[in-house]
């Protein structure tokens, strides 16, 4: 048997897994396997070469231009794939489509302790973003878990990734990590408040006393565990509240700013247009992608 027919029969072998792999996956994030002897018996059809993943990413996003994407008959849910595919094809990283959403599951090297840590895949990673964004409009925000050893735990990082893809930014808006949301009580309790209040005008005086500590001191505290100030993580709050009623209701563009207490339209699209990169009309333009 020469290597073409050898390789030929390696092809085959992988793509007939690629289902049951799938199924495995999917038992594995919704934490359907418990124990170590049902993981064995579930993992026994992987291929030898490939090691369980260790971390979770949650990948959303949207086409700018749907206009272009009909002109050049390019499927997003599919070209994205592709690319992290092609860059991460020698790192170990399956993809899997999840709830209408797109995971990535990396087994990043024992030697990191986060992706953040591993610079070759982080790397890889927001140069994806970046060439999607710029070949395509494509814009991707990315959520990732921390790094689970046990496989039985990964379901952890799952919802971790989830959390972290609907959190406010530490420091890039495309790639976030949930370790670098805070875990302080106290913190945490201001954010709530924040987000049950976002749409009133709230003080900084005001959420200190919900947590019975001085101005000051919550002022420095919220900034080094949240990274931004007050100021800019209400506004941030505020936003994230605009995204949602621009993609799912026909409210217009005046009655938004308006009941998320912005003082007026032009100031409220300019905050959109500096924080998410479009203006709130052409953000409503947009398509969601879905992955099936």
């Amino acid at each position: 048997m020469d290597e073409s027919e050898k390789e030929l029969i390696q092809g085959k072998q992988k793509s007939n897994t690629f289902p049951f792999k799938e199924t495995f996956f999917r038992r594995l994030l919704s934490g359907d396997i418990h124990t170590e002897e049902e993981l064995i018996q579930s993992s026994a059809l992987l291929p030898d070469d490939e090691g369980l993943p260790n971390v979770v990413c949650f990948i959303q996003g949207f086409i700018k231009s749907t206009v272009e994407n009909k002109e050049q008959g390019w499927q997003a849910s599919i070209l994205i794939q592709e690319h992290f595919r092609e860059r991460f094809q020698l790192m170990g990283v399956s993809l899997l489509s999840y709830r209408k959403h797109l995971l990535m599951l990396i087994r990043i090297p024992s030697i990191y302790g986060s992706l953040k840590h591993w610079k070759e895949g982080e790397l890889s990673i927001i140069e994806v973003i970046e060439e999607l964004e710029k070949a395509y409009g494509i814009h991707l925000y990315i959520g990732v878990g921390t790094i689970y050893r046990e496989p039985l735990l990964l379901h952890h990082s799952y919802r971790e990734a989830y959390k972290a893809r609907r959190t406010s930014p530490y420091e890039r808006l495309s790639l976030r990590y949930y370790e670098d949301i805070t875990k302080d009580y106290q913190i945490q309790k201001s954010k709530d408040y924040i987000a049950r209040n976002c749409t009133d005008h709230i003080s900084i005086r005001q959420v200190a006393d919900q947590i019975n500590i001085s101005v000051p001191y919550f002022s420095k505290i919220f900034k080094e565990e949240t990274g931004r100030n007050f100021v800019e993580y209400v506004t941030y709050v505020r936003l994230q509240r605009a995204v949602w009623l621009l993609r799912h209701t026909t409210h217009t563009i005046e009655h938004i700013a308006e009941e998320l207490g912005f003082n007026t339209p032009n100031y409220f699209s300019g905050t959109f247009k500096k924080y998410v990169g479009l203006s709130p009309r052409d953000y409503r333009r947009t398509k969601e992608i879905m992955f099936f």
